[in-house]
């Protein structure tokens, strides 16, 4: 009878550890999002505020999650609507010449990132 209390001791503590971990990881994996409120788009649109440097998720039609993001300077912002076509590991992509004359380090570091 110990031995059987012995057993379900240990499968509850190791069940409730994994719970915790596991929680912990859900928490951490939210990062800095946050569930706002939001209207005027369609479920699964994403729209970037480039003055407030977020970018809005749209899950529903009273909700979006928020997460900050970088953008450009002022001047060099994008501007306008774009359909994600796809999401790349290593895209085939280099920054413009503008940006590569402002930060050489950039076509450095971009050329040996591709190799």
């Amino acid at each position: 009878m110990v031995l059987v209390l012995r057993r379900a001791a240990f499968f509850v503590a190791f069940v409730l550890i994994w719970a915790l971990l596991a929680a912990a990881v859900a928490h951490a994996a939210t990062g800095d999002r946050d569930i706002v409120a939001f209207s005027g788009f369609a479920p699964g649109t994403i729209v970037v505020k480039t003055a407030e440097r977020r970018l809005y998720y749209v899950i529903d039609g009273q909700h979006a999650l928020r997460f900050p993001v970088g953008v450009g300077r002022s001047g060099k912002t994008w501007t306008g609507q774009a359909r994600v076509e796809g999401k790349y590991v290593r895209p085939a992509w280099a920054p413009p010449q503008e940006i590569r004359r402002d930060h050489p380090q950039f076509a450095r570091s971009y050329s040996r990132r591709r190799r």
